[in-house]
């Protein structure tokens, strides 16, 4: 168990760590932290702002990565029509549930996911 600070409670970084963070995802979620209070990820106006510019936003900062700029598009801000081509999970449900020999690269997923159209995020849950 971590010590405690000397009013009883754990600093944040000691919540974290004991939540399951790395030393490594405690960096980048500061990172992410440094980027909203800077303006360079405008998380307040992100609902406004097409999937494509959201996403590219979001990766822009060091250590987010697409499955996190899929996962607070689809989760956060509740988009029903967001089609996650790179999400691996995805990939392997359409292969299996279309019969696919091999794995449907980018192009073919959106051929895919027209099917699901205005709903895609929720056929990805």
């Amino acid at each position: 168990m971590k010590p405690l600070t000397h009013a009883g409670h754990r600093t944040a970084m000691e919540t974290r760590r004991a939540a399951g963070f790395s030393r490594q995802k405690l960096g980048y979620t500061r990172l992410v932290a440094e980027a909203i209070e800077a303006g360079g990820l405008p998380i307040n106006t992100l609902s406004r702002k097409p999937d494509d510019e959201g996403c590219a936003l979001f990766t822009a900062t060091p250590g987010v990565g697409h499955w996190t700029a899929d996962c607070y598009l689809m989760l956060a801000l509740k988009r029903l029509d967001h089609w996650p081509v790179g999400n691996r999970a995805l990939v392997r449900a359409l292969q299996a549930l279309k019969g696919l020999q091999e794995r449907p690269g980018p192009e073919r997923l959106d051929e895919l996911g027209e099917h699901y159209r205005p709903y895609r995020s929720v056929a990805t849950h």
